[in-house]
């Protein structure tokens, strides 16, 4: 089930979502602030130490510890998130196919256990815990 961000959470993932050129809604230097990684495909991951600032910031107001990893990408066509164990997921554009025929959009976040099917365009910010013993959400 997908809950709302509280009003804290909204205002960083709006920050982030600036840095990244496809959710970015200004042109502004915040874009700089970023690295990413183009495969063949179309894909993109988006990193960097500003970046990272304000997604450990987000993590912190989303109630999730530093076990906590994340990676961000944009997927220009419809992907199936392989889901091991747990991921949260918080979207910067659009809205994500989730099984059970729901929608992930802008400004909520969802902690699922299942493989998620997103939608095209999607870009999507992923917190997945760092060892392989991880707990439900």
């Amino acid at each position: 089930m997908s809950r709302h961000l509280e009003p804290d959470a909204e205002k960083v993932r709006k920050q982030i979502k600036e840095m990244i050129s496809e959710t970015a809604t200004e042109d502004n230097s915040n874009l700089k602030k970023v690295d990413c990684l183009r495969s063949d495909d179309g894909r993109v991951m988006y990193a960097g130490e500003e970046l990272a600032k304000q997604v450990v910031t987000l993590r912190h107001y989303l109630g999730l510890g530093p076990d906590w990893g994340w990676t961000l990408w944009h997927f220009p066509a419809p992907r199936e998130l392989i889901n091991d164990s747990s991921m949260y997921l918080v979207p910067l554009s659009g809205s994500a196919s989730i099984p059970q025929d729901e929608s992930l959009t802008e400004g909520s976040f969802m902690c699922t256990t299942n493989n998620s099917m997103l939608s095209p365009r999607t870009t999507v910010l992923i917190f997945m815990k760092r060892n392989s013993h991880s707990q439900s959400c």
